[in-house]
């Protein structure tokens, strides 16, 4: 497949989810950069143009993926970006009911 010349920023603690994801989407023509932290995606975001971010929801420490995605909201080059929420939660507002980085409620089911 052609490359997309699109960045895609990759946040999971995990190992094995970053791999999978990263095959996936460099098949699919993008640049991956993957982070296991929020400092680390933090540091990332400022060396290198991120068109799209893959977060996830759970993350070691006191900070998760939904404050990364708040940041990203406050900086304005990336206020645009789309962003894709990932977690192995099983409900939505477990996650996210309390986050500043949310607005409105998760896509139906239908």
């Amino acid at each position: 497949m052609a490359e997309t010349g699109l960045t895609v920023l990759l946040v999971d603690d995990e190992a094995t989810v970053r791999e999978t994801g990263r095959r996936y989407l460099v098949r699919a023509g993008y640049t991956c950069i993957e982070a296991e932290s929020i400092q680390r995606a933090v540091a990332l975001i400022g060396q290198t143009k991120v068109n799209a971010a893959i977060l996830d929801v759970r993350l070691p420490g006191h900070v998760t993926g939904l404050d990364l995605l708040a940041a990203f909201r406050d900086q304005s080059g990336l206020v645009d970006i789309p962003v894709l929420i990932m977690t192995g939660s099983a409900t939505w507002h477990s996650r996210c009911g309390r986050s500043r980085a949310t607005r409105g409620s998760p896509p139906s089911r239908s």
